[in-house]
């Protein structure tokens, strides 16, 4: 990617960053974590407005990626035998990929194989018969070789993934959100490799989709994480229903434990006003 973080020794672009580290304590938080501080720097010194989560951070930071190197390498996507291929194209064949990936368990990297009927599969899902017509190899080796998003694991090129999890889970997540996909969310108590994806397609959920999310959270074992999980889930939502909570309440066999859990869950979600478009739901 055509940034460095020497950039940042730019005196403006390091005025945003200390502006930011100081002024905004949830930010503040997501520099501990080296790749997330990473993603902070690249948006600060592009330009790119810095959220203050990190499906925001997430989102930006890909997008910038993908958009500003295909108008930026032009050489590149040409030398592939991509030149109909746009951002969203791009965008939208990583997102099935990256759902794939965590459907498939897949924790570092996979058969380029098996990516590349992935790759196949998404184009084929696109709507322009140009992008159906691109060859899945090619497409595969720009995403690893070129944009960087991908990575081959090895010299042998036999296998890829994707460069860091942040990114594989991100791009799920917006693939869930894009295409109704919280059904599949296995969120049993033990079911942890799902819960970020989960958080991360969070934003902009309706009531109905919050309902389905919440009960099957509450389908699970109600343990101390469960509940900081839901906890967490309740600072992304803009919306808010309690008959998940009623509903699991009214359950035969709850233990008195299980109730206090849930009800201190509900008491947060019903203390805190949430805005559904711009409209405050009361509670």
């Amino acid at each position: 990617f055509p940034v460095t973080i020497g950039s940042l020794y730019e005196e403006s672009a390091l005025g945003r960053l200390v502006k930011i580290f100081e002024e905004r304590p949830q930010v503040r938080v997501l520099m501990q974590n080296p790749m997330y501080l990473s993603v902070i720097c690249l948006l600060v010194v592009c330009g790119k407005p810095v959220g203050n989560d990190k499906c925001e951070l997430l989102q930006t930071c890909i997008e910038l990626m993908v958009g500003q190197f295909i108008s930026v390498s032009a050489d590149s996507v040409s030398r592939r035998g991509l030149g109909v291929i746009a951002g969203q194209d791009v965008l939208y064949v990583l997102r099935r990929i990256a759902w794939w990936c965590q459907k498939s368990l897949l924790q570092i990297s996979g058969n380029v194989a098996e990516f590349e009927r992935e790759v196949r599969s998404g184009l084929d899902a696109l709507a322009g018969e140009q992008c159906r017509s691109l060859d899945e190899k090619n497409v595969l080796k720009f995403l690893c070789e070129d944009l960087g998003v991908l990575i081959y694991d090895g010299p042998s090129l036999i296998r890829c993934g994707f460069m860091h999890r942040v990114f594989q889970e991100s791009l799920a997540a917006d693939c869930a959100r894009a295409e109704g996909l919280v059904d599949e969310f296995p969120l049993g108590a033990s079911d942890s490799w799902w819960r970020e994806v989960a958080f991360l397609s969070f934003r902009g959920q309706t009531v109905e989709q919050f309902k389905k999310v919440f009960s099957l959270v509450l389908s699970s074992e109600i343990t101390e994480r469960t509940c900081e999980f839901m906890q967490r889930l309740l600072t992304a939502s803009s919306v808010f229903d309690e008959s998940p909570f009623v509903d699991a309440l009214k359950q035969d066999g709850v233990s008195d434990q299980d109730c206090g859990r849930i009800l201190r869950v509900l008491a947060s979600g019903l203390r805190k006003p949430l805005r559904s478009g711009s409209t405050v739901v009361e509670m």
